[in-house]
């Protein structure tokens, strides 16, 4: 009698034990299922935009001229390419004059003016394209 609750205590142990897997194998369980329906998600966005396209493609020539721009760099007759950069030229101007040493930053800059209590001048006729602010 005096190993009954020895034996007890063994058992709820191992049945303490045996919850803590279950509820260990669940959380990763749940865990697989969000990421699963996350990548589910993403592919179902990104199914739709390759439908769309299909469409455009089988529709109409715009998304035809589009690609043959956009990746081909194709311009059509009669029009003009205007190429606008995101980021500066890695290439410095070479100041003008025949002193090597001068720096490669242009003198006047915005920041390096001399700035006096002018206030700048104003244009005499509103722009009539600029947007109207409230």
């Amino acid at each position: 009698m005096r190993r009954l609750p020895l034996y007890l205590f063994l058992a709820l142990c191992g049945l303490l034990v045996a919850l803590a897997v279950a509820w260990w194998q669940l959380f990763q369980t749940k865990k697989a299922i969000d990421a699963q329906i996350k990548q589910n998600q993403e592919l179902i966005y990104r199914n739709a935009a390759l439908q769309a396209d299909i469409q455009d493609l089988k529709n109409g020539n715009d998304a035809v001229q589009e690609r043959a721009r956009l990746q081909l760099g194709m311009i059509k007759k009669d029009e003009v390419f205007v190429q606008v950069m995101d980021q500066p030229s890695a290439v410095q101007p070479v100041p003008n004059g025949n002193n090597p040493t001068a720096s490669n930053q242009p003198a006047n800059t915005v920041n390096e003016r001399n700035t006096t209590n002018v206030p700048p001048a104003k244009p005499t006729q509103p722009n009539s394209t600029a947007p109207a602010t409230h």
